[in-house]
């Protein structure tokens, strides 16, 4: 199940985000030794006060964060264009209002115990559909995101490659790519026959509006 929390409603979910932050440093200070801002045990940045919207993968009993990512506007700072622009071509930017970027994707590899088809943890694929949900309520038509190549076999083997959109760099432990991805009814079809996962995975409680705001 994935729960969408934006900046309108952060103060009614903040263990939710407690969980995310903390998550978040396991994953790209802990274990992929990226050089990232940690505070504590949080890793949060300059892009987390842009009140962004946060994708949250739960378990079954909706308490526990299992995996998380962020959306912002390309309009507005982000972190292909601000951090990774090294990432895109020469003079090239993605700054549309009908492209938002993903960043922070993240899973928690212990808690997340389900598999999908294919060989994926299940909230893996729970954040990839909600881009493709979210995307098409909010009258996106792509997502732009950096992952590493490991993120990028995984979607190959999910029939949702994307399309790369520059050459790919060094970065700590990882290499890793900028890419665009469609989100529309063609790409959330190829997801869920991949993946078997047939439903809408967003929580029913006003994800329209949240996404809107």
């Amino acid at each position: 199940m994935i729960r969408l929390v934006n900046g309108l409603n952060y103060q009614n979910h903040g263990d939710d985000l407690d969980q995310m932050f903390r998550l978040r440093k396991r994953v790209f200070h802990d274990r992929l030794g990226w050089e990232v801002n940690v505070s504590g045990e949080y890793e949060i940045d300059s892009y987390d006060l842009l009140k962004p919207l946060y994708v949250l993968a739960l378990d079954d009993s909706g308490t526990k964060v299992v995996g998380s990512l962020r959306l912002l506007p390309s309009t507005g700072p982000n972190m292909l264009a601000d951090t990774f622009h090294e990432l895109l071509p020469e003079g090239q930017t993605f700054r549309n209002p009908t492209v938002w970027e993903s960043s922070r994707y993240c899973v928690d590899t212990d808690l997340a115990s389900k598999w999908c088809k294919q060989g994926v943890h299940q909230a893996s694929v729970e954040l990839l559909l909600a881009l493709c949900e979210i995307g098409m309520i909010a009258g996106l038509t792509f997502i732009v995101t950096v992952i590493d190549l490991r993120m990028e076999r995984i979607l190959r083997r999910l029939n949702c490659a994307g399309d790369r959109i520059g050459e790919p760099r060094r970065y700590g432990k990882v290499t890793a790519i900028a890419g665009l991805w469609e989100t529309n009814e063609e790409m959330l079809q190829q997801l869920r026959d991949a993946s078997g996962i047939r439903h809408s995975v967003l929580e029913n409680d006003n994800q329209q509006e949240r996404i809107a705001a």
